[in-house]
Order: C-alpha cells, then sequence, then structure tokens
C-alpha cells in the first residue's frame, strides 16, 4: 500500500511565536475573519470525510463484536466533542485523486510556488507557518519570500528561469525590510531545483548537491481539507513529495517525519508584524528617557524600508504628513536614514522633542537592524538639531542612560 494512501495530520490551533529578530506575522481583523472562515470551512469538510471514512472501516469490521464497536464508536465520539475547538482533521486520500492523461505537458511558468501581496498559512503536525513574498522584481520571475515558524525564521529567494523554477533558502542574518534578490547572482552553488521543464511525468533533474528528483504524477484535480484545486503536479525526491498546483502554488509537502499542508490563504493583503520598538517616556512620573512598547508595522510586496519607516514614523508622532524618508541603508554596522527637509522642526512637535524622539529613532533603528551605529541625514547632509549636540564623525549610537535615567 502506498505509505501516501491514507494520511491523517492532526493540526493544532495555536499561535505563531516569534523571535528576536523576526517576530510573528499577524493579519487585520478583516483578513484574519476570511482566513478563520476559510479554515472552519475546512475543518467542517474535513471532519465530513473523516466521518465518511470511519463508516467505511466500521463496515468493513463488521465481523468485530457490537459491543467492542460501540465502545469505540463512544470513545471516538467523547474525543471529537473534546477537541473541536483545538484540532482540525486534516485527510489527505491520493486514492480519491484524478490522474492527468499520459503525455500531459503543462506550462512551467504557471506553477511558481508563491504569489505577490499573498499570506499563506500551513500547517503542519504539531504547528503553523507562514510565507509571504516580500519582494518581486519588475519581471516578476524572482521573488524574496519570508517564512515565519516556530524555529527558525527562513528567507527563501525563488527565480523562475527559461527551464526550470529553483530557490536559495538564506542562512545568514537577514535584516527587515531589506532586498536581497541581488545576491541570487551568486548563490548557484546552493540553489536547489524546485521544478524543471518539461512538466510532464518522468521529467528528472539533479541539482548541485547532487540530490535527485522528478516529476512522479500529475493530477487534474485533487481535494485537500474539502479544498479542490485543478492541475497539480506531484515532485518526487529522496526525503519528500511536494504537491504544486497551476496558479496555486506550493499546496503540500509530505514526509516520513511529518507534513505541511496549505491551510488557508489571504490575496492582496499587507502583511503585519509586532516588533519591540522604542519610544519617548511621555509618563510625568518616568524614571527613564525611553521605554519600550510592542508595535505593529505593515507592508506589501516591493514596498521600501523608506516608505515602511516613514509611516510607521508617522504613526508615532514623529514625523508629520509634510516630511518622509527618503531611504534606509545598510553599510556593515551602520543604518543611515535619510530625511527630507522639515524633520527637525515635525521632531519638536512632538511632546518630547527631539531630545525623546532622536533618542527613540536611534535605539528602534538599532534593534531593528542589529547595528551600532545609527546616521541620520537630510537630503543627504547630516542632521543638525535644534538642541542636542551633533554627535562625533555624524553617527549615533544608543546611550544606556536613555534607557535607565531621565535627561
Amino acid at each position: 500500500m502506498n505509505k501516501y494512501k491514507y494520511l491523517y495530520i492532526i493540526v493544532f490551533s495555536i499561535f505563531l511565536v516569534g523571535c528576536s529578530n523576526e517576530p510573528m506575522i499577524r493579519l487585520s481583523e478583516e483578513n484574519q475573519a476570511i482566513l478563520e472562515s476559510k479554515r472552519q470551512a475546512s475543518i467542517e469538510e474535513a471532519k465530513k470525510r473523516e466521518n465518511e471514512l470511519a463508516s467505511i472501516e466500521n463496515e468493513a469490521s463488521v465481523n468485530e463484536s457490537t459491543e467492542s464497536s460501540s465502545q469505540e464508536e463512544a470513545t471516538s465520539s467523547v474525543a471529537s466533542e473534546e477537541s473541536v475547538e483545538d484540532e482540525a482533521l486534516t485527510i489527505i486520500d491520493p486514492s480519491t485523486w484524478t490522474q492527468a492523461a499520459d503525455g500531459t505537458v503543462w506550462e512551467l511558468s504557471n506553477f511558481v510556488p508563491y504569489q505577490i501581496n499573498q499570506i499563506r498559512q500551513f500547517s503542519t503536525s504539531s504547528s503553523r507557518l507562514t510565507t509571504y513574498v516580500d519582494f518581486t522584481n519588475e519581471g516578476q520571475t524572482a521573488w524574496q519570500v519570508r517564512e515565519i515558524n516556530q524555529s527558525q525564521p527562513k528567507t527563501h529567494l525563488i527565480e523562475l528561469q527559461t527551464n526550470q523554477i529553483t530557490q536559495v533558502s538564506l542562512t545568514e542574518s537577514i535584516r527587515p525590510f531589506m532586498n536581497y534578490l541581488s545576491t541570487l547572482t551568486t548563490q548557484g552553488q546552493n540553489q536547489k531545483i524546485l521544478l524543471q521543464a518539461p512538466v510532464t511525468t518522468e521529467t528528472a533533474w539533479t541539482n548541485a548537491d547532487g540530490s535527485t528528483a522528478s516529476i512522479t504524477a500529475m493530477y487534474d484535480a485533487i481535494k485537500i481539507n474539502g479544498q479542490s484545486y485543478a492541475n497539480v503536479v506531484e515532485v518526487t525526491s529522496a526525503d519528500e513529495k511536494r504537491y504544486y498546483g497551476e496558479n496555486q502554488g506550493l499546496l503540500l509537502v509530505l514526509t516520513d517525519a511529518d507534513s505541511i499542508v496549505l491551510e488557508t490563504l489571504a490575496d492582496n493583503v499587507q502583511i503585519v508584524v509586532p516588533y519591540t520598538v522604542w519610544l519617548p517616556n511621555e509618563d510625568t512620573d518616568a524614571t527613564t528617557l525611553l521605554t519600550q512598547k510592542e508595535v505593529d508595522i505593515n507592508w506589501q510586496t516591493n514596498s521600501t524600508a523608506g516608505s515602511i519607516m516613514t509611516q510607521f514614523f508617522r504613526n508615532q508622532n514623529w514625523l508629520n504628513d509634510s516630511v518622509s524618508i527618503n531611504s534606509v541603508s545598510l553599510m556593515e554596522n551602520t543604518v543611515t536614514v535619510d530625511f527630507t527637509a522639515g524633520v527637525v522642526a515635525a521632531m519638536n512637535s512632538h511632546p518630547a522633542k527631539e531630545q525623546g524622539v532622536i533618542p527613540a529613532i536611534v535605539a528602534t533603528m538599532a534593534d531593528l537592524f542589529s547595528v551600532e551605529n545609527v546616521v541620520l541625514t537630510v537630503n543627504g547632509n547630516g542632521l543638525l538639531p535644534d538642541v542636542l549636540p551633533y554627535p562625533t564623525g555624524g553617527s549615533w549610537q544608543v546611550d544606556p542612560s536613555w534607557m535607565t535615567q531621565t535627561n
């Protein structure tokens, strides 16, 4: 029997827990409601399918004693009632899927794994992971995808080439809001081929590390969690099977140890991520200049660091609508924030004035981008405060006294 013929995955409803560098992903209430509605529909369909399979299994075991059967049904019923709110049963039954006709060939470009401005939530046996495309190139042939999971957040670079779709998973420290697509040209030795043309059964390939994979099945239609998908490709390697849907992307990953199943997705949405930042302490009885707070930062595919930080700074009333950030750039251990004219006046309209706003900006940017030096400029020239002294060499560093005593 095919080891994937009947696969039952108990998916626990949990929250994504962020790490220090990449906090959890969160949706707006409206988008979360859409995903939750889809998830509940999938749960109901999966429970219906579970009951159908249980009925078939009961008929097959008709020789068992009535008493034993009744006890099992009672136990199953109680367990089901207790877990309805916390668990969902995902049923994957390839025996019900419709195979494509022999010789079928599909277009490679229709099977890219991810789409722009789309949040995809996947379930494993014990957690969830979420993906979002942070950047794509002008021709939409390359994508930078962030993956948030329970353990180590990852960044994947996906590229659609002439005859294949490749992926590079970056392992070095990834700074938020930075575009790494330009590094694709230097990552050839790390590339993994996800899918290769012609998209037809028995197409096979070898990766740079010597591992192999091939297209082992093609389906006209499949159903997962009550959701139907058309034109699905099965890619088999030594340790997993991956399923890609036409114009749907990655749907399912099956391994001996665990499985990853697409649970829900939302199109044309922004991503909302809570970050811990430093804000001026406006409490009149405060004992410190700055205080920490978790604040939502949101963006969409191809938002620049400058536009993201402009909106974030405005939300904190550090900038007004007439002032923006031209750019945010990284160079080794330094982040440079370049403002448009009028920034100092905007800072001094805040209740904490520049004496509180500048330290808050410096501390927040140093933490977000994991650097020691923060340079503030106005149209390329050093930012000159009205009251605070200009920093030596034009570079600000976090002063520990900002967090321990008032000025």
